[in-house]
């Protein structure tokens, strides 16, 4: 009888040490955006992974709906980096996780200039150049900065190029006609990456 009891202490015990979970039975379920998603019309019950939403998404025959309770939360993390005027490249990190940028415009050489020009930019996939302009009004000053950004996932860099500054005295006479260029010294001070973690 105590040799039954062993034998059968021992099978339940293997059995057990073979159910366990290990990290080769998972089953992954394939990423995809919501536009790669929703060009998708598998069969009813399929699992996709929505990286646009970090949700799990069901297809229930018709259209995909969004499993209940699945939204996976992610954290915005900003980093703010002085840069020089001119083109340049930034190296920075997780290049594939920046959603956009704030560009902020250093102070001028204008004794009257009370104030930085900022822009903010949402940037997609594609990674595609931004062509940015911050202006701004500051009586008797217009006052603007173009610039092109670029992120660059492979290289983890920023590029930026085509710089170009101004800003203009208006008369009190006669505006339109009174705008005499006064120099070209506005530039870039800081650049605040904005990424999904």
């Amino acid at each position: 009888m105590k040799r039954i009891t062993i034998i059968i202490l021992l099978i339940f015990f293997t059995l057990t040490v073979k159910s366990q979970i290990s990290e080769g039975s998972l089953i992954q379920v394939h990423p995809a955006t919501t536009t790669e998603m929703n060009a998708l019309h598998p069969n009813e019950g399929a699992l996709i992974y929505n990286t646009t939403e970090n949700s799990l998404y069901v297809y229930n025959g018709t259209v995909w709906e969004k499993h209940k309770n699945s939204q996976i939360t992610t954290t915005t993390t900003r980093e703010t980096i002085n840069v020089n005027s001119g083109n340049q490249v930034i190296n920075v990190r997780d290049a594939s996780k920046i959603v956009g940028f704030t560009l902020i415009s250093s102070f001028n050489n204008l004794a009257t200039d009370s104030g930085k020009m900022s822009g903010t930019w949402i940037i997609d996939d594609d990674r595609d150049k931004i062509r940015c302009l911050m202006q701004s009004f500051e009586h008797p000053y217009i006052k603007y900065l173009v610039l092109t950004v670029q992120v660059r996932n492979g290289s983890n860099t920023i590029q930026i190029t085509q710089y170009n500054s101004r800003f203009w005295k208006v008369t009190d006479n006669v505006p339109q006609a009174g705008l005499s260029n006064n120099g070209t010294d506005y530039s870039l001070d800081k650049i605040v990456i904005i990424r999904k973690e």
